[in-house]
């Protein structure tokens, strides 16, 4: 399709809108294709009801009904739900590409919009063609009612098959937050957003409705599943009710580690806050600049933060549990100071006349070598400090509003820890 070099961008976008009207829209470009796995077009339609391939089906109690009812809607959402994601994938990625295959969008990052929803939409895929389609088979050739038994073994892979959502709910507020921005500033990137949301297959859905489906499918598996459960609870049908509850373990147990991978990121976000407030690590004094240059590698704060926790595993990551001010007081000093308690570690930082900003003024302090009691006046806790031979080398008390609390969140990070 050919435009003459005089063509402006918006009406060089309108004749490629026109043009995937009619004649279809375009594929996604090959090598974006390179190594997907390919499935064949009819084993992704489920006709009728189930009620159509089983024999006398009217004979079946409610309860057995209620059950089948419940194994069709998990079988019937989850192939309406891939096709609202392929419709993301077809009608508004497919045709990004191409739009800036055509020089049209080049600004606009298309990860920043879609995430990895393709890996999302191949791992359902997979989901469904070898672990849900296959049982609609057998059912459709013996003309049984459905077993649920025989989906557990598609379930007891979802957290290998399920592996690309951790990614997409992590990034789904940034790319939300990206198109809203993106369509306020670009005019043409939201003409071409309001066309493919025209569209029949789109339903009325806005593109910001449609990229919230994988979240929202991902937390109702565990309710599909349960409804499954519910009419047999009351049977004596063991080996089946086992089947179906450790398919809602499999589930449950993505969304956990799901939501562990988002407070991670959070986590993450805030320890990054408190490393870009930090000015400083002025816990020690180097003598000359000599000395500050050989020392420099050891003050970092970046380091001291990001760093693994001491004696735990890879796994474990480094929580901010509390911070605020306090009234520091030594032997010849006393001073406002600003402390973070964190999963593993306190650290005791003066406030900067710079806003927020912060410098270290005291070594950090492993939360397994501290020791804290409570003083007599009841406003004020000492706080001693124990190196590896279990001697103290540090000693202060801390006093201020809040001081209760912080010798009880003191005890229960030690604890935790």
């Amino acid at each position: 399709f050919f435009f003459s070099q005089g063509t402006d961008k918006y009406e060089h976008l309108n004749e490629l809108l026109n043009n995937y009207s009619l004649n279809g829209w375009p594929v996604m470009p090959e090598l974006l294709t390179i190594g997907s796995q390919q499935y064949a077009e009819e084993c992704f339609q489920l006709d009728g009801h189930w009620k159509d391939f089983v024999d006398n089906h009217q004979e079946l109690s409610k309860s057995q009904k209620d059950h089948q009812e419940a194994i069709w809607e998990l079988l019937q959402t989850e192939l309406d739900y891939i096709r609202q994601v392929k419709v993301i994938i077809d009608l508004f990625m497919s045709c990004l590409y191409n739009l800036q295959n055509e020089s049209i969008f080049n600004e606009i990052k298309t990860e920043m919009v879609f995430s990895n929803i393709r890996d999302v939409y191949h791992a359902n895929c997979e989901l469904w063609a070898n672990h849900m389609h296959p049982v609609v088979e057998h059912h459709r050739k013996t003309r049984q009612p459905i077993s649920a038994s025989l989906l557990r073994e598609g379930f007891s892979k979802f957290e290998q098959i399920m592996q690309p959502y951790a990614k997409y709910c992590l990034e789904y507020d940034s790319c939300k937050e990206y198109i809203k921005k993106s369509r306020e500033k670009n005019d043409l990137f939201d003409k071409f957003l309001n066309w493919g949301e025209s569209h029949e297959h789109c339903s009325r859905f806005s593109l910001e409705d449609l990229i919230v489906k994988p979240w929202q499918r991902l937390t109702k598996y565990h309710l599909l599943l349960k409804a499954i459960l519910k009419p047999i609870e009351n049977t004596d049908n063991e080996d089946l009710k086992a089947d179906i509850n450790s398919m809602i373990d499999a589930v449950e147990q993505v969304g956990v580690q799901v939501n562990r991978v988002m407070k991670q990121q959070v986590e993450h976000e805030r320890l990054s806050n408190i490393i870009d407030r930090i000015e400083a690590y002025d816990a020690i004094e180097a003598p000359n600049d000599e000395c500050m240059k050989l020392i420099s590698e050891y003050t970092r704060v970046e380091s001291l933060l990001t760093c693994q926790l001491p004696g735990c595993g890879p796994q474990e990551f480094r929580n901010l549990l509390r911070e605020g001010g306090l009234k520091l007081k030594e032997p010849y000093s006393r001073m406002d100071v600003h402390c973070f308690l964190f999963t593993d570690m306190l650290l005791i930082t003066k406030p900067s006349r710079r806003g927020d900003k912060v410098k270290v003024i005291k070594p950090p302090m492993r939360l397994d070598k501290v020791m804290v009691h409570s003083l007599r006046d009841g406003g004020s806790f000492l706080l001693l400090y124990l190196n590896e031979y279990h001697v103290a080398s540090a000693v202060y008390t801390l006093h201020g509003e809040g001081s209760r609390s912080w010798l009880d969140a003191i005890k229960r990070a030690q604890s935790d820890y």
